[in-house]
């Protein structure tokens, strides 16, 4: 996976993030990741139809944990939607960290991951 890491002070740990992915269960979308050092947790996403400007942005701080599971927005009226999303994950006191942008499609019979 790519990440892009902001740029931070000497000695700041950023985390590396890896093992991005997203799935639907019960009418929420889960997404989840891994980082290299203890850091918090966050998602971004916005639909195809709108501007980068529009995502909508959820963080989940000083959970600081190195597997990362964060529950997005409803489901409900999405299907057949194509979705920009990204995760973010700052260690305490560190820069952000931010993984590469993916797509994701709701169908009818659940979620259809792409990759970017």
């Amino acid at each position: 996976d790519r990440v892009q890491r902001s740029s931070g002070g000497r000695g700041v740990p950023i985390p590396l993030i890896t093992a991005v992915s997203a799935s639907v269960s019960g009418g929420t979308v889960t997404f989840t990741w891994t980082t290299d050092i203890k850091s918090d947790s966050g998602w971004e996403a916005w639909p195809t139809y709108s501007t980068y400007a529009s995502r909508v942005s959820r963080q989940a701080p000083g959970d600081n944990v190195t597997s990362h599971s964060i529950i997005g927005d409803s489901t409900d009226g999405l299907v057949d939607s194509v979705y920009y999303y990204q995760v973010v994950s700052r260690a305490p006191s560190g820069p952000a960290a931010t993984s590469a942008v993916y797509t994701f499609v709701l169908g009818f019979d659940g979620l259809l991951l792409m990759q970017p």
